[in-house]
């Protein structure tokens, strides 16, 4: 079986983060009632050599620039706010400063760009305000975000030796972890490469959060390996449950089927110190078809309440990439114009409270 895991979670991963997914009838989400308010929508301004192929993870800077990372050209671009393409970092191969798959992207400050590279686990660096190089480090296996918080970086990455669920790599490159591994995983480890993928958000004293294979919160406090559980009134989105798994280990060949049938957890953000911002992406699997759609939830911690399963009114078509800024939603998609000309687009929506449907929390 753990042959059979492991393909089915490599198939997964490059679904979402390499070669795209082969997608079936084109449209929008459905939007529903919803939450979330229009702000704007900026066209990206791509040229014969500069244009985004195949995103994998948008991230707006400290001066509101997007860096999105570019799987289908190895490469990371700078966009301003108005569109209009600033620079672009790196390019392929498999040297100092080049990329083989790009993927999650970091800040450090105003200062540094970090960009996560699975295929050469490594993390690059490069001046944001030059576009150089400054260097590269080896990285420990794991799948999901990476933050910077003081000069010490925060990877997504699940050691079962250790029992954690985060690594920190200071400046010296000491290695340190923390969090705590979900109980599922510890019954099934052997299962683990199939389901790997999480999505955290860090301050200086707390973490937060969301294992591909549970469906809650958890929440620990730096550099502590006991964690809390923040249940849902109803799923966040769809985990996968101990049922599934058993069904895995017993019956192999239902493996991929139960697989592409819950939801990845893809960014946890602090949209305020007492609000929490989630965005979940749903994969089905009809045949040899793939689907997919975001939803985001808010989760208000101080009035210990969540406004749940938003749907992001995107394309599912290629699939479209969500970040936060505060309670702005922002995503990237991508469509063909009149003429089956390939155009990239940047849209923000506002989150209102005043339009939730609140359910309470439990836990913590």
């Amino acid at each position: 079986m753990t042959g059979t895991a492991y393909r089915v979670g490599r198939q997964m991963l490059l679904c979402l983060f390499a070669a795209g997914c082969t997608q079936g009838e084109r449209g929008r989400a459905a939007v529903g009632k919803t939450a979330l308010d229009v702000i704007d929508s900026v066209r990206v301004q791509e040229s014969d050599s500069q244009f985004i192929a195949r995103p994998v993870d948008l991230l707006v800077g400290a001066r509101g620039h997007y860096f999105i990372s570019d799987v289908g050209q190895s490469r990371v671009t700078e966009v301003e706010p108005g569109g209009g393409i600033v620079r672009q970092f790196g390019q392929r191969g498999g040297g100092p400063g080049e990329f083989m798959s790009p993927s999650w992207l970091a800040t450090d400050g105003d200062t540094l760009l970090l960009v996560k590279d699975p295929g050469k686990q490594t993390i690059e660096t490069f001046r944001i305000a030059t576009g150089a190089y400054v260097g590269g480090r080896r990285m420990v296996r794991g799948s999901g975000p990476l933050r910077v918080r003081n000069g010490t970086i925060l990877l997504s990455a699940i050691d079962l030796k250790a029992g954690s669920g985060l690594t920190t790599i200071a400046r010296d490159g000491a290695e340190s972890f923390e969090g705590s591994v979900p109980p599922i995983v510890q019954r099934f480890p052997m299962l683990l490469s199939a389901f790997y993928n999480q999505a955290f958000a860090v301050n200086d004293s707390v973490v937060y959060a969301i294992f591909e294979m549970a469906p809650g919160i958890f929440r620990w406090t730096r550099g502590s390996h006991h964690a809390e559980v923040l249940a849902f009134p109803r799923r966040l989105r769809r985990g996968v449950n101990a049922s599934d798994f058993e069904t895995m280990v017993r019956e192999p060949a239902k493996a991929t089927a139960l697989a592409y049938r819950h939801s990845i957890p893809m960014r946890v953000e602090f949209a305020s110190p007492s609000l929490l911002a989630i965005a979940m992406y749903d994969v089905d699997l009809a045949g040899q078809t793939f689907t997919g759609r975001y939803f985001v939830s808010f989760v208000d911690l101080s009035a210990r309440r969540v406004c749940a399963d938003l749907p992001v009114p995107a394309p599912n078509d290629p699939p479209a990439r969500v970040t936060f800024v505060a309670d702005t939603v922002v995503v990237i998609q991508q469509a063909l114009e009149a003429g089956g000309k390939p155009a990239t687009a940047i849209r923000r929506f506002k989150f209102d409270r005043t339009r939730c449907d609140w359910q309470p929390l439990q836990g913590f």
